[in-house]
């Protein structure tokens, strides 16, 4: 009896295959609905935006960390636990909301902007007349006997030299700038932040960002009003063909 080696074909399936189906293309309508309502997405997904909204977005996070950081010169006294603190705080952080939204929809409010004006004036008037570049327990005493045969402008004078000559600290904004580009002063970037430390770095971090907020705004202004002029004007040339 011999035994059958032959092998059997596979036989063929008599069911019709189907053809492959072709690759479906991206709609993108449909995706741009699936992400409008999928949350808001960080900013630098969207880079179809207006650039302008990121200069606001970056101005809302300058305000924010100034009240997150002391305003003076002592480290526990931070900014948003003082009233005018907390008010700049949160006019940071209707700017950082507002602007995180117009980046995801193209609708921006001005308001917001608009507030930073008002941490604006303050911090100028701080910086201008209130600034105080040490400690109160850090000013020296002017010896009065030198002085007590002087009287006016030459009194002030010899005062303003006394004290400059016994105080090694900066005391003023023009004593700032001199100190930092005084070469020959090898510790000159230790005073100047020291003295910025007393000053308040929260208050100069508020100051930074409503200022650029205010000049992003202004400029936003200029460039509206030069674009309505081309604007005016591509009409006024397609009128006259």
């Amino acid at each position: 009896m011999t035994e059958n080696t032959d092998e059997l074909h596979e036989l063929e399936s008599l069911e019709e295959v189907a053809p492959p189906p072709a690759q479906a293309q991206f709609d993108y309508q449909e995706g741009l609905f699936q992400r409008s309502m999928a949350g808001m997405p960080a900013p630098a997904f969207n880079p179809s935006t207006s650039k302008e909204y990121y200069s606001f977005l970056f101005c809302g996070v300058l305000i924010v960390l100034g009240c997150l950081m002391p305003f003076d010169h002592d480290f526990s006294h931070t900014g948003y636990k003082t009233f005018f603190g907390g008010l700049w705080m949160l006019i940071g952080v209707g700017l950082i909301w507002s602007t995180w939204g117009a980046i995801n929809t193209g609708l921006f409010r001005m308001k917001w902007v608009l507030l930073c004006f008002f941490p604006l004036a303050w911090g100028l008037i701080y910086l201008i007349f209130y600034a105080k570049f040490q400690a109160p327990n850090m000013a020296l005493p002017i010896d009065t006997e030198l002085l007590k045969d002087l009287t006016g402008d030459v009194l002030e004078a010899k005062r303003k030299a006394l004290a400059a000559e016994a105080d090694p600290n900066v005391n003023n904004w023009s004593e700032l700038f001199a100190k930092l580009l005084d070469r020959k002063d090898t510790e000159r970037f230790s005073k100047v932040g020291q003295a910025l430390q007393h000053v308040g770095p929260g208050k100069l971090f508020v100051f930074f960002g409503s200022f650029l907020a205010g000049l992003y705004f202004i400029l936003g202004i200029f460039g509206g009003v030069r674009r309505m002029k081309e604007q005016k004007a591509q009409r006024i040339a397609a009128a006259r063909r």
